[in-house]
């Protein structure tokens, strides 16, 4: 009860919508018993119920006034006021030009004594509205001295409520607002149901179905319905409809139902609709089509006590605190358990699971009730390494990611108690630790908490085993050091103003987008320094192969504000206020400039990070991680320094990528498409890189130098090559004997057109293997001999691309960093502005990004330079395989930043295009049906060995997989862009392998300044199972779609290195935006006569296309599996197979989506012997199965038995 607005009230808004509510029993004691609107424009209201409200005055329903509303598919019944009953439309505001819009369709507007009152100045428009008759007559339907236009589709009827009296205002058989609508645009009504769902369309909120409804409950495994149809008269299909509690849809399904036949529908075997289900289940027959039901309900048994039940999704997670230990219960093979605890400031978030009584998994989430980070199909999960390494490179924790064959479960349990967050794909990439240990051994996930806010812990049972015995769960957080607190104070006070510049060269659109600060670079450098830059970024938009658009960004009144706010103390030192200006500059400048001017290419950043500050990114790697490097800085306590104290690292991609095109898991992975260059630092530094350019805007490369030592050798070699390839004249450094004289020879005093400087770094100085003649500084690249303008420089080293503001410099020997040096020589520079990582005699992670930037700038005449390393990062993160995206990788994609223009150009004498390392051939599409297709893809992979001091390991022409603390893997991708459509999974059914027992693996470590070359300790590796167990994807990021396979394996039981010298994989592909994989619940088998029966229970919102064994049996098979009826089982039998079968799951949805379960890369052992039944990992099995690993050198070939 309120004075005005019982229900709502709303003032002063905009854009406002109401889908799918209820208002009833409010009271005002004023106006509005049920929705009060003033001053409010742009409402739209759909499938809304406004019944039974009370106002002593006007509008019993419903009170408008100056306010425009659209209302499609309103229920308006036996609301009470003094006037106006139904809707009161009044002016308050004396100006002719605001009054009250109302435009009302396919509404029930019944049981009034006014239905509508129009007030002088006022209009409203009706079209198809049910006015009542009897007992729910209005005693005027409208009236007023407004405008009232109530059109010609006006009836007078019966709605016919199934129950008012309990407020259901569903409408009957003999409804008169059935079929009487128009088409609103409304495609379903309150109830998800679909309309229309007769002739036409119905009035008000409701479609009416011919289902029949009955209640229905699923508490599994202790109680349960089992619903019974049975066709009376008539055949056709009937449609069976779960709703929950809610009245949201969860589940439909159709079948096919003859004259006198029956189907039988057992909750207990239907685990979408989750663990608790309390709903009902609505059954639509065929036109002539009359049905029976019968609901038999089922009691197994009585649930374990457990305090923390329900819990089984997010939005019933139990609520606990940090510091708590608890113990509780897996009670069954569907019973997940949530908690969620609030974590108040930046922290390091350990949540430990121990005293297990079977193999339970863990899961940390960010917050599960807010919106998806990113949408589904630009979640990257799946490539990313969840595992995680101490300090030494040691595996800290086992986390394989296609280890969970649910995370589609975790997907879709968004249809159990209306969690929408979850209902897509996109909620699962908010996972901040996995923990998958093998059976019974403890799981840890460890996190860097950066916001504080709501997480979320799942003690998940991977192959469904549960136990009467508790487990134990401790949640610990350790907060992060203090940010600490600065401002920032200008050096001057007078500025002058700047605006937009098109410059005189754009013709249609800009190519170019310049940033700049006018009114900072004013403040600190003076007006004079400022409006030179000003002046030269306008010479600059003006020439034809840049086609500018200059936009101080300070002119942007929200970004201005922004700025203040991050410069007022103390707030420059924290990050997030950092952020929000580059926020703010994105949302406000980059993104609308991009919708009017798409054909932009490249983006100019001008000045260092108290200009345009780099994009703070959380840092969660484990060696050199950025708050190392503080005590390096040599700088007042300032923004910069505070973020790399607060565990960030810096990037410009996040100015790089096209607003829509943001990818997520866990933090966002910031992949660029727009060529990003940063001029810095200083007034002179600035206008030399212009005036530069406007002198000569390409590079004809003839000379190049390739140099490293360490771990940058393999580097530096192949950089040797493919400047080679390119026909340049090559020096190199490849030894770790040369010292700084050496270097300063042959880069400063030389001055190739193109140089890799493979050496560790700190951002004033490079040190050389050799430290005779010290380190190589800075200043020799200011004091070159040799002409290094417009020569392109890159790096591999720790922070060579670090740029730190001058006024904060506290050691003059470090003044000026090495993107500054350069910039004072006119040379262009790529580095990074953190840590750089890479492994011992292969090449990756910040190596290979340079590789493939040195290919990329000689793969066709005149490539600008920022373009080339734009498709670099595309490349580099495009052929990622499964898991093959840890921290340190995409740290390293991150932090490679161009100090320069990016349009500049760089010509070579000879281009080259990228080869493939790997044969491969695809077949032509095949339609599969209902929007999907396949390809067969088959790859031929050829292995070289390497042989090294701490192990062996093989690559696909230099190519590798360097998961941290797993042994090193080769890995290759081709293309999958031969159909529009979009390639969404992959499944394998063939290929040839060999096994090398015995064998020494190279186990990778992260190598970088903090972490040199062996002879450190080799990092342990002992997980079991084989690694990676997921060995291929569908990767779609990047600048085509790929198919990327790991073709080795390797497994500690045995020492064993699978080597796949042929692989055979079928890719499907669709126009879906589902991305989620199929869930695989349960995988039984039973013993027949000379075989195995395989039963597996998949399921999935899209349908389930098809479900395989892939299995040994001389030579390894794929045994399809046939749907059972309307289950969701998947069943068959293999026969005439041994005694001994080894095998694992693959399901593919409608949508093209495939899981896979390898029992935690495992994989599924069954032997035929005498012993008692038991569950092994989980799931059932009969007589007797193990899991044990695989062990042959036979090929894969398929064998297609049957599919429904």
């Amino acid at each position: 009860t309120e004075g005005y607005g019982g229900g709502i009230y709303i003032v002063a808004s905009q854009n406002l919508q109401l889908t799918s509510d209820e208002f009833y029993t409010n009271t005002a004691t004023y106006d509005s018993g049920g929705l009060y609107f003033i001053d409010t424009d742009d409402v739209e209201l759909e499938n809304n119920i406004v019944a039974d409200n009370l106002a002593w005055e006007n509008g019993g329903g419903m009170y408008i006034a100056d306010s425009e509303l659209t209302m499609r598919h309103t229920t308006i019944a036996r609301n009470t006021g003094s006037d106006g009953g139904g809707l009161y439309l009044f002016k308050v505001s004396p100006w002719p030009w605001i009054y009250s819009r109302v435009v009302m369709t396919n509404t029930i507007l019944v049981g009034h004594n006014v239905g509508i009152a129009v007030t002088a100045g006022n209009v409203v428009t009706l079209t198809a509205t049910l006015w009542g008759t009897a007992t729910w007559a209005n005693s005027t339907d409208w009236g007023g001295a407004g405008s009232i236009a109530t059109g010609t589709l006006n009836y007078w009827g019966d709605p016919v409520f199934v129950d008012p009296g309990t407020h259901d205002y569903h409408i009957g058989a003999a409804s008169a607002a059935i079929d009487r609508g128009v088409d609103a645009g409304v495609t379903v009504d309150r109830d998800g149901v679909p309309r229309p769902q007769g002739a036409g369309y119905d009035l008000g909120a409701y479609e009416y179905s011919a289902a029949q409804c009955v209640n229905v409950e699923r508490y599994y495994p202790y109680q349960y319905s089992v619903l019974s149809i049975t066709a009376i008269t008539g055949s056709g299909q009937v449609t069976v409809e779960f709703y929950d509690q809610y009245s949201d849809l969860v589940l439909s399904q159709v079948v096919d139902l003859a004259s006198g036949e029956s189907v039988e529908f057992d909750l207990s075997d239907m685990p979408e609709l989750g663990a608790n289900f309390d709903g009902s289940a609505c059954v639509t027959p065929a036109p002539n089509q009359q049905v029976d039901l019968n609901v038999t309900t089922v009691t197994t048994g009585t649930p374990p006590p457990d305090n923390y039940e329900p819990n089984d999704h997010p939005g019933e997670a139990y609520t606990i605190t940090v510091g708590t230990t608890l113990f509780s219960y897996i009670s069954h093979d569907e019973d997940p358990d949530w908690y969620k605890f609030e974590i108040t400031q930046p922290s390091y978030l350990t949540v430990t699971l121990d005293q297990l009584p079977t193999d339970y998994d863990l899961i940390l989430f960010g917050d599960m009730m807010a919106p998806p980070p990113a949408p589904d199909e630009q979640v990257v999960c799946a490539l990313v390494d969840a595992a995680s390494v101490d300090e030494e490179g040691n595996l800290d924790t086992m986390a394989r990611w296609g280890a969970v064959a649910r995370w589609g479960a975790v997907a879709r349990w968004g249809a159990v108690a209306r969690w929408g967050a979850v209902a897509r794909w996109g909620a699962v990439a908010r996972w901040g630790a996995v923990s998958t240990n093998y059976g019974s051994q403890s799981e840890m996930a460890r996190t860097i908490v950066f916001e504080p806010g709501w997480y979320y812990a799942l003690v998940y049972a991977q192959g469904g085993q549960h136990s009467t015995q508790p487990y134990r769960l401790q949640v610990q957080a350790e907060p992060l050091a203090a940010a600490g607190t600065c401002g920032w104070t200008p050096v001057y006070a007078d500025t002058h103003p700047a605006w937009e510049y098109w410059g005189s060269s754009v013709v249609t659109q800009p190519l170019t987008l310049i940033l700049y600060n006018k009114t900072r670079l004013d403040q600190v450098y003076g007006v004079a320094a400022g409006d030179a830059i000003s002046n030269a970024l306008g010479r600059l938009a003006d020439d034809p192969t840049v086609r500018g658009l200059v936009v101080p960004v300070d002119s942007n009144p929200v970004v201005s504000a922004t700025y203040a706010s991050w410069s007022a103390s103390p707030n420059y030192c924290d990050v997030n206020r950092a952020n929000e200006v580059a926020d703010a500059i994105r949302d406000r400048i980059i993104s609308p400039t991009l919708a009017a001017s798409p054909a932009i290419s490249y983006v100019v950043l001008v000045g260092g990070d108290e200009m345009i500050p780099f994009r703070r990114t959380p840092d969660r790697t484990t060696i050199a991680n950025e708050w190392t490097y503080e005590n390096w800085l040599y700088v007042n306590w300032d923004a910069l320094r505070a973020a790399s104290h607060q565990r960030y690292a810096l990037t410009d991609d996040f100015y790089g990528v096209r607003p829509g095109e943001e990818l997520y898991c866990r933090d966002y992975v910031w992949l660029p498409s727009l060529a990003v260059g940063r001029l810095v630092e200083t007034p002179d530094e600035i206008l030399g890189m212009i005036n530069g350019y406007l002198n000569e805007n390409t590079l004809d490369a003839q000379t190049a130098l390739a140099a490293g030592y360490d771990f940058f050798a393999d580097c530096a070699t192949a950089l040797r090559d493919t400047f080679d390839g390119q026909a340049l004249t090559i020096d190199t450094l490849i030894s770790n004997s040369w010292d700084a004289d050496d270097l300063r020879a042959a880069w400063p005093n030389s001055g190739p057109d193109l140089a890799l400087i493979g050496a560790h770094f700190q951002h004033w100085r490079a040190f050389p293997p050799n430290d005779a003649a010290g380190s190589l500084l800075s200043t020799d690249i200011v004091n070159a001999t040799a002409d290094m303008s417009g020569t392109v420089g890159f790096s591999i080293g720790c922070h060579s691309g670090l740029n730190v503001p001058d006024g904060d410099v506290t050691n003059p020997a470090t003044d000026p960093d090495f993107p500054q040096a350069l910039a004072r020589r006119g040379g262009y520079w790529v580095g990074n502005t953190g840590y750089g990582y890479g492994v011992d005699d292969a090449v990756d992670a910040s190596e290979r990004l340079m590789l493939l930037f040195a290919q990329e700038l000689g793969r066709e005449p005149n490539v600008a330079v920022g373009q080339a390393l734009v498709q670099a990062k595309q490349r580099y993160l495009g052929s990622t395989p499964a898991g093959g995206l840890s921290t340190f990788h995409e740290k390293a994609m991150h932090g490679a930043t161009l100090y320069g223009l990016p349009m500049y150009r760089v010509d070579v004498p000879t281009y080259v295009t990228p080869s493939l390392p790997v044969s491969y051939t695809i077949s032509p599409p095949q339609s599969l049906g209902g929007g999907l297709e396949a390809v067969t893809v088959t790859l031929q992979p050829t292995l070289s060995q390497h042989v090294h001091s701490a192990g062996v390991f093989y690559s696909v022409g230099g190519e590798v997989q360097a998961s941290p603390g797993r042994p090193l893997q080769p890995r290759a991708s081709v293309p999958l862009d031969s159909t529009p459509d979009v390639p969404h999974g992959a499944m394998l059914v063939g290929g040839e392998l060999e096994d090398q027992s015995g064998f020494d693996p190279y186990v990778t470590a992260p190598l970088t300044a903090t972490r040199l070359s062996r002879p450190k300790a080799e990092p342990n590796f002992d997980a079991p199972g084989w690694f990676p167990d997921l060995f291929f994807v569908v990767n779609r990021f990047g600048d085509r779609p790929r198919l990327a396979v790991v073709p080795g394996q390797f497994n500690r039981d045995g020492d064993v290195e699978r080597l796949y010298s042929r692989m055979q994989l079928r890719v499907f592909y669709s126009n879906a935006d589902d991305y989620a994989p199929p869930t695989i619940w349960r995988v039984t088998t039973e013993t027949v006569e000379g075989g195995w029966e395989f039963d597996v229970q998949v399921t999935d919102p899209s349908g389930v296309y098809a479900v395989a064994v892939v299995y040994e049996s001389s030579p390894w098979r794929v045994l399809y599996l046939t749907k059972d009826g309307i289950s969701n089982h998947w069943r068959g039998t293999l026969t005439g197979v041994g005694e001994r079968v080894r095998f694992f799951i693959q399901a593919v949805d409608k949508a093209g989506n495939v899981a896979l379960e390898t029992n935690k890369g495992l994989l599924f052992t069954l032997v035929r012997q005498e012993a008692p039944t038991q569950p092994v990992g989980g799931y059932t099995a009969g007589p007797w199965w193990e899991a044990r690993p695989w062990s042959t050198r036979l090929p894969f070939l398929p064998l297609v038995l049957r599919r429904d």
